[in-house]
């Protein structure tokens, strides 16, 4: 009985030492500040990463600086995916998707559950900054959105139960010989929409909440843009209504539907 009553003494002292607020199997309330915001359900977050050269160096920088400070708010139980637009589903294009467990014993969150949110942040910040690689852009002259979205449903359906959240840092012009928004006169109308759902080739992304941000606003082309997507998107279960395009989001607070 003493050797256990010393061992527990010992196991606090450490923790004291450390500066760990709670050890592993001792879970304790969260602050304030450091609880998911109310409501906050565990989500996937998929992010489809366009950083081709039509894209400025500062355009990928704010992209850059959303994606770090998404990564401190990301909480246990969420998973994040990255998908490069450039000819994504090919091998040729980068994926990275990780997840962190959900707490054990919530609202409660023990010190390796910290430490453990903490090593993901970090390396969802550190894998943005591989993602958005402004030396590379010089070199890439195509973007595949609508590959990207067969690939984003793929992740949805396997979520894992969690609510999925599309984040598309792109300006939102598809360039690729199927559909090539870049060209006068690209951005195609409803027909184009409507011969690929008969078709059957519209990806399904129900109940998916999906945000642009970096898109294409102030030229002439913009709301064409934007009709053309709230358009496919609806086809494919979601929407891109005027609300969720965005030219440039600085409050991870925004990529909420």
């Amino acid at each position: 009985m003493m050797h256990e009553l010393q061992r527990r003494v010992a196991a606090i002292a450490l923790c004291a030492l450390v500066g760990v607020q709670g050890c592993d199997g001792e879970a304790q309330p969260l602050a304030a500040a450091d609880a998911p915001p109310p409501g906050r359900a565990p989500t996937q977050f998929v992010i489809g990463v366009d950083i081709s050269a039509s894209r400025s160096g500062q355009e990928l920088q704010d992209a850059r600086a959303l994606l770090q400070n998404l990564a401190a708010t990301l909480q246990p139980g969420d998973r994040v995916v990255f998908i490069e637009t450039f000819r994504a589903g090919t091998n040729l294009a980068r994926e990275w998707a990780d997840s962190i467990p959900a707490l054990r014993r919530p609202p409660g969150m023990t010190g390796g559950e910290r430490r453990r949110r903490a090593d993901f942040r970090d390396d969802v910040a550190a894998i943005a900054g591989v993602f958005v690689d402004s030396v590379r852009s010089r070199s890439i002259t195509t973007t595949d959105l609508i590959s990207t979205l067969w690939r984003a449903a793929d992740h949805a359906r396997a979520s894992g139960g969690r609510a999925t959240t599309l984040i598309l840092l792109s300006d939102m012009l598809n360039s690729t010989p199927e559909l090539n928004m870049e060209r006068p006169d690209g951005v195609p109308g409803g027909d184009w929409v409507a011969r690929r759902q008969a078709d059957g080739r519209i990806p399904r992304l129900d109940g998916v909440c999906v945000i642009a941000v970096g898109a294409e606003m102030k030229s002439a082309r913009g709301p064409r843009v934007q009709a053309f997507w709230d358009e496919y998107l609806r086809a494919a279960g979601s929407g891109l209504p005027v609300s969720r395009f965005h030219a440039m989001v600085s409050d991870p607070g925004e990529l909420r539907c």
